[in-house]
């Protein structure tokens, strides 16, 4: 099992000191620290190291040479060599030496800059050479052996081969603006790395095995004069175009080509230790093949660990009787263990009650024995699930891009249907531990939010209303809200929104012709119109199953969406603060023909010319005009044009002097 404190993302939150572990002085734990703390594989590296200081003998009583050969050349003690580092030290000296390279204060120490980018060179070049000196020193059945070998020429060959790249262009003239390399010193470390601290140049210059070498151009020399060749391998321009040297170096050293380099190396030497550990431990209890001195060595530090052991209690004792004896106090009581316990149903259960003190088996102690635990509480389970996860994030002040940064995205509104996953959606999780962000999904490089990897939400609002139930000609809709909080100056936003209204076939998207806040007389008001052409289709009535979504109406619907566009700030911080008064919602139809038409002969076909009255009009005659979508609304003006075909007078012959009868043409 992994432990649930273990965090491989440095990005997530670390709580310091809030748990019962946290809060204990770790002075006060007998194992903190030991009296002896030196393993068996420490004492084989001293043997090691302490045997060149010993004069041999041979068998005429003549100094020839010295112990080192007895004590350096054995399996365990080349694993042993790489399973005591400590890969933290390694890490904070690496970070010492780039935030040196990244402090404008050290700008003027020139000599300074040049000895710190030359110490993270020779750091690399330093662990390289030792990684294959322990692959090539280890017996081909010895696992960890193809493991490096593998990891070398997969991932740390090609880094390596950039690297010396980026040592060659800093060290020798580049065809660019002064000044000129050498950008830096080739110095050795100032720590030991595996049991060295060597210079770049005098490593690469040594050589490498073959699985260094990831071109046809062996052996290393060839490879090197390969690597060395400019019209092979033009400059890298890694050191950019800066006018001081501070600039040319903190390039490269905030350069992710080049900081990539380290973190990869840091993980196969992580690696590495912890397989030479398991390694060396094998080679210990189950390898056959020591030299008999070795194995009598090996064989007194596995009889000292008892002794050491027993030492490493006197610090337990001595707190114990500080605790008992001087003080006096008292243990205190057993706590019984607790544990969660996750219950799914079986498909065909509905509900299920666990009783109060019901066991459950949790497996078996040290001592073979069952474990349970008992529920503390009646608990009623039931066939309830989380059917999704989902997340919407309003994004803060946080500018957005690595290359060219922008506030663009300030204030704006996402939103993911599926918050545990990738990108929002539904992706895969990459992380190594499967974790999620439950609030957001950001992606950063080099400490700077690259991007937002979300959903952009869909926001806005709708109005639902008989009045927008219009079937032809020309329409326009004015929406008025008056607001009791001020809107600030006047606002035009009518290109940041979309209206939408609901057609026969789906939405019918139109640009609104204004949509401005500004402040009235009495209040301070918001003003949005939207207009349709004779051309456009017929708004109608909403249905989910046409439009989507899930309004609770049968009514038209006005669907006023804000837009998402990269190169605006998003709308919704400027009235989010608005609050609604009333909405005045106004609308203006022009060419409406389709009237439902009769007089008191009948209905009439307005098609084509008729006679408004009849033929024969008389005195009460009239003549009806209907029409559903006008007259179901409350009109401010009902405006009826019509064109006669023509007029005239018409006297009957029966009519007396001076009476006239009036002739009405058709409309």
């Amino acid at each position: 099992m992994t432990s649930c404190t273990q965090n491989r993302d440095p990005l997530k939150l670390i709580r310091e000191g809030t748990n019962q572990e946290q809060r204990h002085a770790l002075t006060l734990d007998p194992d903190y620290t030991h009296v002896d703390e030196r393993t068996p594989a420490h004492g084989m590296v001293f043997a090691k190291a302490y045997s060149a200081f010993l004069k041999y003998h041979n068998s005429k009583n003549v100094v020839e040479g010295d112990w080192k050969p007895f004590f350096s050349e054995d399996v365990s003690v080349l694993l042993a060599v790489a399973a005591v580092q400590d890969v933290a030290y390694y890490q904070s000296n690496v970070k010492e030496y780039f935030d040196f390279l990244n402090n404008r204060s050290n700008k003027s120490d020139e000599t300074g800059l040049k000895e710190h980018l030359g110490y993270l060179f020779s750091c690399i070049a330093t662990l390289a050479n030792q990684l294959d000196i322990l692959k090539e020193g280890l017996p081909a059945d010895i696992p960890l052996k193809t493991i490096l070998q593998n990891k070398i020429q997969t991932k740390l060959a090609p880094a390596f081969k950039n690297l010396i790249l980026y040592y060659r262009d800093g060290m020798y003239p580049e065809p660019l603006p002064p000044p000129d390399p050498p950008y830096l010193s080739d110095v050795e470390p100032k720590f030991d790395i595996m049991g060295a601290r060597e210079k770049f140049k005098y490593i690469i210059d040594r050589g490498f095995s073959e699985d260094w070498i990831i071109e046809d151009t062996n052996p290393w020399g060839n490879y090197l004069s390969h690597l060395n060749d400019m019209g092979k391998y033009p400059s890298t321009q890694i050191y950019g175009s800066g006018a001081e040297i501070f600039d040319r170096i903190n390039h490269i050293s905030t350069h992710n080509l080049f900081t990539s380099i380290f973190d990869q190396f840091l993980k196969v030497y992580a690696g590495t230790i912890n397989d030479a550990k398991q390694a060396l431990e094998m080679t210990i209890q189950k390898w056959d093949r020591h030299e008999p001195h070795y194995a009598l060595f090996l064989a007194f530090l596995q009889l000292f660990e008892y002794a050491r052991t027993e030492m490493n209690r006197l610090t337990g004792f001595h707190l114990d009787f500080y605790f008992r004896e001087i003080l006096r106090l008292k243990e205190k009581a057993a706590i019984p263990g607790k544990a969660h316990l996750l219950v799914e149903l079986a498909k065909q259960a509905s509900t299920h009650l666990f009783k109060a003190g019901e066991l459950f088996k949790a497996g078996k102690d040290n001592l073979g024995k069952t474990v349970y635990f008992a529920n503390d509480q009646n608990f009623i389970a039931n066939q309830a699930k989380v059917a999704s996860l989902r997340t919407v994030y309003r994004h803060g002040e946080e500018e957005v891009g690595t290359t060219a940064s922008t506030d663009k995205d300030q204030g704006r509104l996402y939103a993911s249907p599926v918050a545990n996953s990738e990108d929002g959606l539904g992706a895969e999780l990459t992380s190594v531990d499967r974790s999620w962000q439950p609030f957001y999904i950001k992606k950063y490089r080099d400490g700077m939010l690259e991007k937002i990897n979300m959903p952009e939400a869909e926001v806005g609002f709708a109005i639902a209303s008989h009045y927008l139930w219009m079937a032809e000609g020309k329409r326009k809709v004015t929406v008025t809200f008056q607001m009791n909080s001020p809107s600030g100056s006047t606002i035009d936003l009518h290109d940041d929104v979309d209206c939408l209204f609901t057609g026969e076939n789906g939405w019918i998207e139109k640009t609104a012709l204004q949509f401005v806040a500004s402040n009235g007389k009495v209040k301070n008001i918001l003003t949005l119109e939207a207009e349709l052409s004779g051309s456009d289709p017929t708004i109608v009535p909403y249905t989910k199953k046409t439009h989507g979504y899930n309004f609770d109406t049968n009514l038209p619907i006005l669907l006023v969406k804000l837009k998402h566009q990269k190169e605006r700030n998003f709308i919704y911080s400027s009235f989010k603060d608005f609050e609604i008064d009333s909405i005045n919602l106004d609308v203006n139809v022009s060419g409406l023909k389709s009237l439902a038409v009769s007089n008191s002969f009948g209905p009439i076909d307005t098609s084509k010319p008729f006679l408004p009255f009849g033929a024969i009009p008389v005195k009460g005659s009239s003549m009806i005009i209907g029409s559903k979508e006008a007259f179901q609304k409350k009109l401010d003006s009902f405006t009826l044009h019509t064109t006669w075909q023509e007029t005239g007078t018409l006297y009957p012959a029966n009519s007396s002097p001076g009476v006239t009868a009036g002739w009405l043409p058709a409309w």
